[in-house]
């Protein structure tokens, strides 16, 4: 239901040097643990009290916030997570936002989060993920053969598989999304020259800002049993004319596969 809240939870266990603020009453935070996971001393709120918010002076509190953070904190990001209080005076914080993003020069980002309304997990998840990719530079430069994988679960994306097989077709591997990445790894997602995709239809927002920049985006197979896995490499390997080296190096892999099945078969 509250959007900022499973956003906090994402973002507090996020690697990175960027602030969090939360932009409203001090009772907003309590809906996630904001004293706990990685990034407790970058979180922050506006503090709002009944006066401020029901005579509409919300906007000089974040201004003078984003301020302070900027000139003391020096982050790379600065997220601001909307509340319900905000919404239901109608707030339009993103325009302080903007402005300070100008003066300061650190990109920021803001978001009309809130629990007045429910929101399909997958959507909230796109809605996030396509504003991290936003805090980058708007054109990177393509740097050749670099990939990103969208879709993965960590444990795919930490397996010596992947990068093995990745290596062997002379791909780099750029990132791992959404759930193995750091705030560099957003920044830098438009530097590749392709993207991977399990199911893009989860990714809508994601896949069309990707494709907006420029960026091939291919939809893959989740990699799960040997044929599968097998077509979700050749894929790859097509996009980029290097099937006789996947092909090469896919042989030990799928002798390994064959001989853990066999005993669990019988």
């Amino acid at each position: 239901c509250c959007t900022q809240s499973k956003m906090s939870w994402a973002l507090i266990h996020m690697p990175g040097n960027f602030a969090l603020v939360i932009h409203g009453e001090e009772d907003c935070l309590n809906c996630f643990h904001h004293h706990t996971g990685n990034n407790v001393g970058q979180v922050y709120s506006t503090r709002l009290s009944d006066y401020q918010i029901t005579s509409g002076e919300t906007q000089r509190p974040l201004r003078h916030l984003l301020h302070l953070i900027a000139e003391q904190r020096k982050p790379e990001a600065i997220i601001v997570l909307g509340t319900c209080p905000i919404e239901v005076i109608g707030d339009r914080f993103e325009t302080v936002v903007e402005d300070m993003e100008k003066e300061t020069g650190i990109p920021m980002a803001a978001l009309h989060t809130s629990g007045l309304k429910l929101t399909r997990l997958v959507e909230m998840q796109d809605w996030l993920y396509s504003t991290l990719a936003t805090l980058g530079a708007k054109q990177e430069a393509t740097i050749s053969n670099r990939i990103n994988l969208i879709g993965l679960t960590p444990a795919a994306a930490h397996h010596p598989e992947v990068r093995e097989l990745i290596g062997a077709m002379g791909l780099t591997l750029g990132g791992v999304y959404p759930n193995a990445t750091s705030l560099s790894d957003w920044q830098g997602i438009g530097a590749a020259e392709k993207s991977f995709v399990v199911d893009a239809s989860a990714f809508p927002k994601l896949t069309a800002l990707l494709e907006e920049r420029g960026q091939e985006v291919i939809e893959v197979p989740l990699p799960v049993g040997i044929e599968q896995t097998e077509r979700f490499y050749r894929i790859m390997a097509d996009a980029f004319g290097r099937r006789d080296e996947l092909e090469q190096a896919l042989e030990k892999h799928r002798a390994e596969a064959l001989k853990a099945i066999a005993p669990v078969r019988e």
